[in-house]
């Protein structure tokens, strides 16, 4: 009998401390919605490789999509159009001269384009290009340059993302500062895009994109 209940007791404490043991040990960190939080990336000198980026953009694709999304501001004061733009390329110094000419409706279109995003999409695109962290990327406006792109007609921004695993810089064309809000909050491990109208959509929606930008498929 007393074997018993020294054994008894014996038992009572292991299954005490193995419920100790269970309650104390932390669970795995969570972002929103309940995922698994993202792999940590460097935040500083644009020490983020291809392979982890290939990591991430696995990781969002399996994740769940956040339910609670900001619709957004619907109502805008209408852009004023420029007559004309300058453009002083920080590459070589050129200024170059964009004006309304008087010539056909669709080449003024394409000139009020240009001049429009001269004066508003680029310096929105330099500033968003700046709050970009560990991974090293530039912005290579060279096509607005008449001094070092006489040929180019229709002048688009381009980004380049270079990889310390890799030896040739990525490059595309067409980029928008909406663009590379997407590589920002991907880079964070956001799960959200937040549009300039303070809308949201999820992140994941934007996976096509986010991979023709960084040039990796998951």
């Amino acid at each position: 009998m007393p074997y018993l209940l020294a054994a008894f007791v014996v038992l009572l404490l292991v299954a005490i401390l193995a419920g100790c043991g269970a309650k104390d040990k932390p669970a795995p960190p969570t972002s929103e919605g309940g995922n698994p939080a993202p792999v940590a990336l460097p935040d500083k000198g644009g020490g983020v490789t291809r392979d982890q980026v290939r990591q991430r953009l696995q990781e969002l694709s399996g994740a769940s999509a956040p339910k609670q999304l900001k619709i957004g501001a619907m109502c805008y004061e209408p852009m004023a159009a420029p007559n004309t733009a300058d453009y002083v390329c920080p590459k070589c110094g050129q200024k170059t001269l964009y004006a309304l000419a008087d010539s056909g409706s669709e080449q003024r279109k394409a000139t009020w384009e240009v001049m429009a995003r001269i004066t508003n999409e680029l310096p929105a695109c330099r500033r968003a290009a700046k709050e970009i962290s560990g991974l090293a990327v530039e912005l290579d406006e060279s096509q607005f340059c008449k001094q070092c792109s006489p040929d180019v007609t229709k002048p688009q921004l381009v980004l380049v993302v270079k990889y310390p695993d890799q030896a040739a810089p990525h490059r595309v064309t067409g980029v928008t500062a909406d663009d590379l809000r997407l590589v920002k909050e991907f880079l964070v491990g956001a799960r959200k895009h937040v549009f300039s109208n303070d809308g949201e959509t999820p992140l994941k929606q934007h996976m096509p994109r986010l991979e023709q930008l960084l040039g990796v498929k998951p």
